[in-house]
């Protein structure tokens, strides 16, 4: 049996998230179907990251076992011609047995688009949230200063988190502007259920001015999630680059987006 690592992209738009579900369409579920007809066995595979419902992925870092002998060079072709066109690989690897997408990935970076000041994007829009009037980025990047490091993220997280601690290492987060589009990365090992979402959802209060730049640390400080903010939409959410740094892969999956 080999263990396969395949780099994935996919527009969310049409799914009810990544994580297998019975009865409603799924990016694994899809993705395994395809495997399945490919190999002409059935595959199972682990994931980097379990995207929510509606979030997009440039990066998504998959792997699976297969008995099937089909050269590496052409694997995404193959695959992708089994796949819908809004999910593609775009590399493919064999790795070590006991590699796991998940459980070896060292870090996973997400960006958040927002498209403001300007009339509403007809075919961005999709992929981005919209805010009416300019945002003040500069108080938004100043706002993510104290949730650098680690801390308990537990105001920024949501109920159904199947993590046993909300402690997470933020290693980076910021917030700047490009084109028509305000753009948020945070980097991180791991991240809480909607935590990325409601970051942002307090980002975008304080660049409408309706909070002050210290107030999501202050937030955080509180550990309550009743602090928090609405979270932001999905559809602006990408995972963007999975990490791995162990005994068995050294390498960087990274695709950036708009």
């Amino acid at each position: 049996m080999r263990n396969i690592l395949l780099a994935l992209e996919y527009d969310g738009t049409a799914y009810c998230g990544f994580q297998r579900q019975s009865h409603v369409r799924t990016i694994q579920a899809t993705v395994e179907s395809a495997l399945s007809r490919h190999a002409g066995e059935e595959i199972h595979l682990n994931a980097a990251s379990r995207t929510d419902s509606g979030v997009h992925a440039s990066s998504q870092v998959i792997d699976f076992f297969t008995a099937n002998p089909v050269p590496i060079g052409r694997a995404c072709e193959a695959i992708n011609s089994l796949l819908p066109l809004d999910i593609g690989a775009w590399q493919a690897m064999e790795v070590h047995p006991d590699f796991h997408a998940r459980r070896c990935a060292s870090s996973k970076v997400y960006h958040y688009l927002i498209h403001d000041g300007s009339p509403r994007p007809a075919i961005l829009g999709r992929f981005c949230s919209y805010h009416p009037t300019p945002l003040d980025v500069e108080a938004m990047d100043k706002s993510l200063i104290p949730l650098i490091g680690q801390h308990d993220f537990l105001a920024f997280s949501a109920k159904g988190d199947e993590r046993k601690t909300t402690v997470c290492h933020l290693i980076e987060g910021r917030c700047w502007r490009e084109g028509p589009l305000v753009k948020v990365r945070l980097r991180a090992p791991g991240f809480l259920y909607r935590m990325v979402r409601l970051i942002v959802g307090g980002l975008t209060k304080v660049g409408e001015g309706r909070w002050k730049p210290e107030r999501l640390g202050e937030i955080l400080v509180s550990r309550r999630r009743s602090e928090a903010p609405p979270a932001a939409l999905a559809r602006g959410l990408f995972l963007t680059e999975v990490a791995y740094a162990c005994d068995h892969l050294n390498a960087t999956f990274r695709k950036e987006v708009l």
